[in-house]
């Protein structure tokens, strides 16, 4: 049964609840894909797959501040108030639209400052064009509501694994993104969390976009590391990670200007990732336009290097002046892959050949997939890439 996430039917799951108004015709557009007791074993399978045993729940904005949303569930749901009142029910594979008013959200004859929709028997529910397993509570804020997922840590990272690691790669790597995945939410959750929610889902915090992500492999990792979570002086970590850093990665100190301990600069073994080396040509007038009245572009200097090898102070020289920034600045200010690489004038242009992909703190992606493939077990990944860190249960 573990097989059927993995199949055509569930990748062709409608994009939206509507077009599939009650179970049978689920029974009728499964039927040609694979035989009927397949495909309905595998919705059984699906609907109850078995929820982690972890107690925390969290919270996730997936729309914020909305005027509107598209919102259903796979199975029949009951409708909660704010207090948790069942205050009515809707149908399974049926698509409605909440709106927000006046500090209350409005879904079909129902109207609170908060709304919840559970899902009969470990259904999953809709948002937007997505999927996902949890619940969904809507929250109005005047005109505007945010829409969260509230699900199962465990169940949450089933899809961030998917969207942040290949769920083709090693076992042990996607156990070490596991551990680190877990880790990194319960530290947001902990510094950043606001009375609606806990995490969003964007890159800002962690790609989650609910069970098109998912796959056996994800699931295995997760549930294989469950409570697994790192900690230093007892205290959960900031287990940041990249995809590659192109030999070493880097000090929390040289990227973000606060030291972190268990974020030192260690061999990040990456070195021959396929998206480790990259090339890019900018021109003079793109580099003076960073500031005013420096004149023509002469040179692009690096004056000091991070242990890791990436530029920490550059300068920009002018013919008026030269222009100090920090390698953080330049990546951010053309985009660049990294802060690792090496300047090459070619006319009115300066090329830059560069080595990693992203920030370069904490664990390379690629890094753990090469020591994974070279029998390391996920603890010890994770512990070389977040040194002086423990593996801890989940308080």
């Amino acid at each position: 049964m573990l097989a059927c996430f993995d199949s055509k039917w569930w990748r062709s799951l409608p994009q939206s609840p509507r077009s599939l108004p009650n179970r049978s015709a689920i029974v009728a557009w499964l039927r040609p894909v694979s035989g009927v007791g397949l495909a309905v074993a595998c919705l059984v399978w699906a609907l109850a797959a078995p929820s982690s045993a972890t107690a925390l729940t969290l919270r996730i904005a997936i729309e914020e501040l909305t005027y509107e949303a598209t919102v259903g569930s796979s199975t029949n749901a009951t409708v909660r108030d704010g207090n948790g009142q069942a205050i009515g029910r809707i149908a399974g594979m049926s698509g409605f639209i909440a709106t927000a008013t006046n500090s209350r959200v409005n879904l079909e004859t129902w109207s609170a400052s908060e709304l919840t929709i559970e899902p009969d028997n470990g259904g999953f529910v809709f948002i937007g064009d997505r999927w996902y397993r949890g619940q969904i509570q809507l929250k109005a804020n005047g005109s505007r509501m945010t829409v969260i997922d509230r699900v199962d840590i465990d169940a949450y990272l089933y899809a961030v694994l998917g969207a942040e690691m290949s769920p083709t790669w090693p076992g042990e790597a996607l156990k070490a993104q596991a551990v680190a995945a877990r880790t990194y939410a319960l530290y947001q959750r902990n510094k950043r969390r606001t009375p609606d929610y806990d995490l969003g889902d964007d890159t800002q915090w962690q790609v989650y976009r609910g069970i098109a992500d998912e796959s056996e492999s994800t699931r295995r990792a997760v549930d294989a590391t469950r409570d697994r979570i790192l900690t230093y002086n007892q205290q959960p970590i900031e287990a940041v990670f990249h995809s590659s850093a192109g030999g070493y990665t880097e000090s929390s100190e040289f990227v973000w200007s606060e030291a972190r301990p268990y974020l030192q600069s260690v061999p990040a073994y990456d070195e021959d990732a396929p998206d480790s080396q990259w090339q890019v040509s900018v021109s003079a007038n793109t580099l003076a336009n960073l500031t005013d009245g420096i004149g023509a572009v002469q040179a692009l200097r690096l004056d000091r290097l991070t242990p890791g090898g990436r530029a920490w102070q550059l300068a920009i020289v002018g013919s008026a002046r030269s222009y100090s920034l920090s390698g953080v600045e330049l990546r951010s200010a053309l985009g660049l892959p990294s802060a690792k690489f090496d300047v090459l004038r070619e006319g009115d242009r300066f090329v830059l050949n560069g080595r990693g992909r992203g920030h370069g703190v904490g664990m390379s992606q690629w890094g753990a997939r090469r020591l994974a493939e070279r029998g390391y077990d996920y603890s010890e990944i994770v512990t070389h890439y977040y040194q002086g860190s423990s593996l801890s249960p989940l308080p």
